[in-house]
């Protein structure tokens, strides 16, 4: 399992990074201090998000003005929500099973 922005399971409470990732590598081994130098200078391109806004068409830019405006509706929606309660042991372990439940590929494919 491979989780990007969040530093352990379960997910919740102050366990979640803030940030965008703008790459992301996996290796199956540990990297030399070398490779990790070399990994590091490797920019990928980016392209700034004004230059992509400025590419598209006025019916396309306000749209995603539109959509940006439905996702903080929908983000503010989720803050009122609350926050997720620390579960107890009991509920932990089941949370746990579910989860390996879920992942595994057999399980997926049952009908």
């Amino acid at each position: 399992m491979i989780g990007f922005g969040i530093r352990h399971l379960p997910a919740g409470g102050n366990r979640m990074l803030s940030g965008r990732i703008l790459r992301a590598q996996l290796y199956d081994r540990a990297l030399s201090p070398e490779e990790i130098q070399a990994t590091s200078q490797s920019v990928p391109y980016f392209i700034p998000e004004s230059q992509v806004l400025a590419a598209l068409s006025a019916a396309n830019r306000e749209s995603v003005t539109n959509d940006r405006k439905i996702i903080q509706q929908l983000e503010s929606e989720i803050e009122s929500l609350g926050t997720i309660p620390d579960l107890t042991d009991d509920q932990a372990a089941w949370t746990e099973l579910a989860r390996a439940m879920f992942t595994f590929k057999e399980f997926i494919y049952v009908k």
